[in-house]
């Protein structure tokens, strides 16, 4: 191993050789201390060997002794590599400036994003964000995300709660807005765990919290109580408002069959025509033809000059068709059935793109001919809801 290395360090070539005696040539090299290595005949006259940058130049008088020629072929070696990054030192240098205007580049904020408005629109969250000093260019020092989200609070009253997160060049405001049955106050109750999972952050609008990050929770479980006591030390019961962030495992599943119908023009056609007079629709002839069919219209409009007159004349022709099936590979199946498990998950309120893990399971369904994939998704969101006494 060290030898090798050695051999690299101070570089070595890969040499052709070419003669009626390269054979004698070479032995003669070894004993006058020109060592050789990994020596392959190709034919007869053609030897390949390796050796010595130094070695080279001695070898010269023994070659034009026996008559065998030498051509290099490769160059080996840290030395040869040092001559390669020599002249191409533009192009490092370059690469280098390159990685270091990222670097520089990626303390500053260019994106902003809102996540979670409804009733406000973002557009307005955003010039109000740009009027507190967050801005694109804006360096990420100069960003304190707690007093961002008191002038958020402060500016907009109907919404309940705010945190500024940064993420990369990324600064993602995410709100929560109140509802107007919040301000109900014949409307007591708490806001309890919609799922489980680890709590990250609690706000408190009203009412009395009853986690705090770090928690694990379960679903059902009482996140911010409205029952509360007033500075008088009496104890009232309320509406609790606020919203409870937490780590949590979502989980859908889907099922998509192995084998898929589809439909196939046997040749056979029906027209029929159909008179339409105002509301009412006059066919002529059999509206059925066929067992299985597809339809396809063409309408003419009777006018008179440039008035069209309430008659119309619809000419349907039926297209027979078969229902043949055949079989869908299993790589087509899930791929169906997880679109299928994340389109469920997507419509109860969770976003793809903020998906920090995905597990996915698939299993097969021999009676049915099918395979079913277990979608499991780990995010952080709000998982508070209200629960009313």
């Amino acid at each position: 191993m060290t030898g090798s290395v050695w051999t690299w360090l101070i570089g070595y070539l890969v040499v052709r050789f070419k003669g009626l005696e390269v054979e004698r040539a070479l032995n003669a090299a070894a004993q006058a201390g020109i060592p050789l290595w990994a020596v392959e005949r190709l034919t007869t006259d053609i030897v390949i060997a390796r050796l010595a940058v130094r070695d080279f130049r001695k070898l010269r008088p023994i070659l034009r002794r026996y008559r065998v020629r030498a051509a290099i072929f490769e160059r080996e070696g840290f030395p040869f590599v040092l001559s390669g990054l020599s002249r191409r030192l533009f192009f490092i240098g370059g690469l280098i400036l390159a990685c270091l205007i990222i670097l520089y580049l990626s303390s500053f904020v260019w994106f902003i994003e809102v996540t979670g408005n409804a009733e406000i629109p973002a557009e307005d969250i955003l010039n109000a964000a740009v009027s507190f000093g967050l801005v694109s260019g804006l360096p990420k020092r100069a960003l304190n995300p707690s007093d961002l989200e008191a002038a958020l609070l402060g500016r907009f009253p109907d919404l309940a709660w705010a945190r500024v997160r940064v993420t990369g060049t990324r600064v993602v405001i995410e709100v929560v807005e109140r509802q107007r049955e919040e301000y109900d106050p014949n409307r007591h109750g708490d806001i309890v765990a919609r799922y489980g999972g680890v709590v990250t952050d609690v706000f408190v609008a009203r009412g009395t919290p009853q986690v705090r990050a770090g928690d694990e929770v379960q679903p059902g479980d009482v996140l911010i109580s409205g029952t509360y006591y007033d500075r008088g030390g009496r104890r009232q019961e309320g509406r609790a408002q606020g919203a409870v962030w937490a780590q949590v495992w979502r989980e859908s599943f889907a099922e998509a069959s192995l084998h898929e119908s589809y439909q196939v023009d046997t040749g056979r056609t029906r027209k029929q025509l159909r008179i339409r007079l105002g509301k009412y629709l006059v066919p002529l002839g059999p509206s059925k033809p066929f067992q299985a069919y597809r339809t396809q219209d063409r309408l003419w409009q009777l006018k008179l000059g440039k008035i069209s007159l309430p008659v119309q004349f619809v000419q349907r022709t039926f297209f027979e068709v078969e229902h043949e099936t055949r079989f869908l590979h299993r790589s087509a199946a899930v791929e169906r059935a997880l679109e299928e498990a994340w389109r469920k998950l997507e419509a109860d309120g969770v976003d793809r793109s903020k998906t920090s893990q995905v597990q996915v399971a698939t299993v097969d369904v021999p009676d049915a001919e099918a395979v079913r994939v277990i979608l499991r998704v780990y995010l952080e969101q709000n998982i508070g809801e209200f629960q009313e006494h």
